[in-house]
């Protein structure tokens, strides 16, 4: 069965070509003329996938948008906003609307219909989660075997999520698995208990899973944000947790997730948290993620050295970061970490962050 496809265009030429254009590439299509029209196709119809103009007459996009997002029926289909005019402010209105993806035009025919796959592998991805959590709810018993399979589920459904990610930014999951093993060592060191080492272990791996919410032109920006992309990256911590939230063996890392990017010194987000207001286990992602982040290259700046990774760390402990954590995390990279990186990391280091 074909995808289905809702074009909204108030341009007759330009809705006749995306018509033609996707009808070729096998794609059920539906068109609306206006913001109107569209609305009213959606009380009757279940598109996979809604491409809206925002410069429409009548209700333009951004209304439209925030109307199928504020819709259970609809909220979680993908819509791509379309326009001509590429403005930072509308950009970062479309973000905040809801909408999954921004494209300018002209924009390339090939660009278009694989951007727009994209996102539909990414909508059954997330319903094939749904549907393993679902089957995770129903599945448990009390019996040895099936305690097996509640397992097995529940890495399933840790699987998917990373999946999901992975899908749309290869570096936030290759990112998360780095970060989970970081902090799961740094935890041992600090003689944490089983159930916390599991939980660390699932928020590590999924404490960037909101950047699916994340427009890709943020994701992979070379340049510097502007302050509205940061705002947007900035509510992934909380995305992050509501996307977990409905998955009920997860929802015990939640805090864990939302408070990964909150500092000792109340300065973090999203809720300014310090001190021992802040989980221990976000305390100890909070250092692993900013480890692997400074050593890692990003589209907008080459990966630093790790000395000089550990030096930015120890010099931020007690302000950013939880000085007893630093002081593991320094023990830890001195047993493991190769010769050079263990001379720069000298005992006294250890000493100054406990201070």
């Amino acid at each position: 069965m074909s995808d289905r496809i809702l074009v909204v265009e108030d341009h007759a030429a330009t809705l006749e070509l995306l018509n033609t254009l996707l009808r070729k590439e096998g794609f059920d299509v539906i068109t609306a003329g206006n913001g109107e029209n569209a609305l009213k196709i959606l009380k009757s119809e279940f598109p996979d996938l809604i491409l809206l103009d925002i410069m429409l007459t009548g209700i333009d996009g951004f209304d439209v948008c925030r109307t199928i997002k504020s819709d259970p029926v609809h909220k979680n289909t993908p819509v791509m906003m379309c326009t001509g005019r590429d403005t930072l402010p509308d950009r970062a209105k479309s973000g905040e609307f809801g909408a999954d993806d921004y494209i300018t035009k002209p924009f390339g025919n090939r660009d278009l219909v694989e951007r727009i796959r994209l996102h539909l592998r990414l909508k059954r991805m997330e319903e094939q989660l749904v549907t393993t959590a679902r089957e995770l709810q129903t599945s448990r018993k009390t019996l040895h075997d099936q305690t097996q399979l509640v397992e097995q589920g529940r890495i399933d459904t840790v699987n998917a999520l990373l999946a999901a990610v992975a899908a749309k930014d290869p570096y936030t999951s290759e990112h998360a698995q780095k970060v989970a093993d970081l902090s799961e060592t740094i935890a041992g060191k600090m003689g944490l208990d089983k159930r916390s080492m599991i939980n660390l272990r699932y928020a590590s791996l999924l404490h960037d899973i909101g950047k699916i919410g994340v427009p890709m032109y943020v994701l992979g920006k070379e340049e510097r944000l502007q302050k509205e992309e940061l705002e947007v990256i900035r509510r992934h911590p909380e995305i992050s947790a509501q996307i977990i939230k409905p998955v009920s063996f997860l929802q015990r890392i939640m805090p864990i997730v939302r408070h990964h990017h909150e500092n000792v010194d109340g300065t973090g987000y999203p809720d300014g948290l310090k001190g021992g207001e802040i989980p221990l286990e976000s305390r100890i992602l909070a250092v692993a993620d900013a480890y692997d982040a400074m050593t890692s290259n990003r589209p907008y700046r080459d990966a630093i050295a790790q000395n000089r990774a550990l030096t930015l760390i120890a010099e931020r402990a007690g302000t950013q970061f939880d000085r007893e954590v630093v002081a593991f995390f320094t023990e830890t990279l001195r047993a493991t970490a190769p010769a050079a990186i263990r001379a720069a990391v000298r005992p006294e280091t250890l000493a100054s962050s406990l201070s």
